[in-house]
């Protein structure tokens, strides 16, 4: 135990050390939830593990492990998400992505209006996910394009100074 805080629940970075600079708020987050009665379910949580998938933008979230781990499942399932021919079909392999997730002991977390992480509902985790599907096709798309234009350049370079004598 470090100040107090049991060790499975010290916030930790990816590289495995501890963060230390957030203990006063992770003293907050514990009064919070101690103030709540047993009665209210208190699902906001201080820090995600790595299974979890976070709903968030930005560099940091995009490496987040779990996120990852999620973007690979939808990578997985692009071609099948693709060539579904009905919506039915669709939300099929979205639901399976979800399943897929929480099966391995992951959530979709949101920020609520404290600043905690909180479980997502099932609606807003089915649109994050079907978006997110678009997000990995563009993805795929602009990484083609970025090793055919390194391509091109490179047989352009080749060209060009093949038939340049000075």
């Amino acid at each position: 135990m470090s100040y107090g805080i049991p060790g499975d629940q010290l916030p930790i970075k990816n590289s495995g050390t501890i963060k230390t600079q957030n203990v006063k708020k992770w003293i907050a987050f514990r009064e919070m939830k101690d103030r709540t009665n047993e009665q209210d379910s208190f699902r906001e949580t201080f820090c995600p593990s790595t299974q979890d998938v976070l709903a968030i933008g930005g560099k940091h979230f995009y490496k987040f492990p779990g996120n990852c781990r999620y973007r690979e499942i939808l990578e997985f399932n692009l071609h099948d998400y693709d060539n579904a021919s009905s919506v039915q079909e669709k939300i099929r392999i979205t639901n399976e992505v979800i399943l897929n997730i929480e099966a391995s002991g992951g959530r979709f977390l949101v920020k609520d209006k404290q600043g905690w992480w909180a479980p997502s509902n099932e609606e807003t985790t089915r649109v994050k996910v079907s978006n997110a599907f678009r997000d990995v096709r563009k993805s795929i798309r602009a990484r083609g394009n970025r090793k055919r234009i390194k391509s091109d350049t490179h047989k352009f370079l080749a060209t060009k100074f093949t038939f340049c004598s000075y």
